[in-house]
């Protein structure tokens, strides 16, 4: 029932740069009035440009090279903490989220990886020394996976930071690609079969599979797909655990923890910016689960008609709420905006992200606890 869009799509090699971390601060005012720096750190992905790094060019892009450095920028400005956002970051590079981790711990383990024969790997962090030891919280959503669960659950795992956002994808299996050739080669294109190799395990043993990273502090009210990630999946592997990997666990007082989600919970109930996006994801999962459609024509167009005035009405909803000018009544039968709503992306701009906004209130409370939590054995 609805229109036609002719979208021109032209063919072009990806580039790191496009998928590169950056770095940038926000500034979050604190319950008392005062105003702090937080820094941000987002990771769309684990990139390496291996081919730079195997032919010896001292300036190859990484994630982990690249956050080193935009973190000698943030502390430069005196950020209060740091957020490292890997929302919707759906893994990369196993050593890029072993290197990166390595930034905020001394040393030690970062992963176990145990292959079809049961042999357990270690992937290590052998740089002593952090580049950061500053407060940290790991930003995720339920489309962070692999690699990314790597880094959060590490972080987790020795106490360096408190992970906040919604359980995560729960994808803990290796895959390699078979080439079924090599065992026919005169019987054509045969294709190739992907096989699960080996699994992930945290350094407190862990398996990353099915269940995800569970966060420290859950976004309060965020509805929870039952069937997103790998636990939606036909036949996926089962959450396991194996014996932990010998690791020195950091000694923040852990019991600040939930005196900072109440203080979450407290504040969103009265937040209506958090509240409009937690309405969003529900008419998102609500849209998602319909599975009956009608095959009467008028009726389809009719329901067409007021999709696109509800998504008008809520639109506008949030443009009010960011003190931004309604768009008019005429939009809700057209397809495209004009040229002038093009240019205006409401998302490019950090302040109209309500979770991070919330993250960095939380970080605030956070720094705050440490400065007044008594040091642990």
């Amino acid at each position: 029932g609805g229109k036609t869009n002719i979208v021109k799509i032209v063919r072009d090699e990806i580039k790191l740069e496009e998928q590169a971390a950056k770095g940038y601060t926000i500034p979050v005012q604190s319950s008392g009035g005062q105003q702090s720096l937080v820094g941000v750190i987002e990771i769309p992905t684990f990139y390496l440009d291996f081919d730079a790094k195997t032919a010896g060019k001292k300036e190859y892009k990484s994630t982990t090279r690249d956050v080193q450095q935009i973190i000698k920028r943030l502390t430069k400005k005196e950020v209060s903490g740091i957020i490292i956002d890997v929302r919707n970051n759906g893994g990369g590079s196993l050593s890029e989220a072993t290197g990166l981790t390595g930034l905020f711990i001394n040393k030690g383990p970062v992963v176990q990886v145990k292959n079809w024969r049961g042999k357990l790997d270690l992937e290590r962090d052998e740089q002593k020394g952090v580049v950061y030891g500053g407060p940290l919280l790991v930003l995720v959503n339920r489309n962070s996976a692999s690699a990314s669960e790597i880094f959060a659950g590490a972080i987790q795992d020795y106490g360096r930071g408190l992970i906040v956002g919604e359980p995560t994808f729960g994808k803990g299996t290796v895959q390699n690609l078979v080439d079924l050739n090599r065992y026919n080669e005169g019987a054509g294109k045969l294709g190739q079969l992907k096989t699960t190799m080996a699994q992930f395990f945290r350094v407190n043993g862990d398996s990353t599979q099915h269940r995800g990273v569970i966060p420290d502090i859950h976004f309060y009210g965020f509805p929870a797909p039952d069937n997103h990630g790998e636990k939606g999946l036909d036949n996926a592997l089962p959450w396991a655990k194996i014996g932990q990997a010998s690791y020195r666990r950091s000694n923040f007082d852990s019991t600040i923890i939930e005196s900072i989600a109440d203080a979450h919970r407290q504040r969103t109930k009265e937040d209506r910016k958090f509240q409009h996006f937690i309405a969003s994801e529900k008419r998102i999962l609500e849209a998602q689960g319909k599975n009956i459609i009608s095959l009467v024509e008028s009726i389809r167009e009719n329901e067409y008609k007021q999709n696109k005035k509800n998504q008008l009405a809520f639109e506008n909803k949030f443009r009010v709420l960011h003190d931004l000018k309604p768009l008019p009544i005429e939009k809700s039968d057209q397809t495209d905006l004009d040229e002038a709503d093009e240019n205006e992306d409401l998302y490019s701009d950090p302040k109209f992200d309500s979770l991070l906004m919330e993250t960095g209130k939380i970080m605030v409370d956070f720094t705050s606890k440490l400065a007044t939590a008594k040091p642990q054995n």
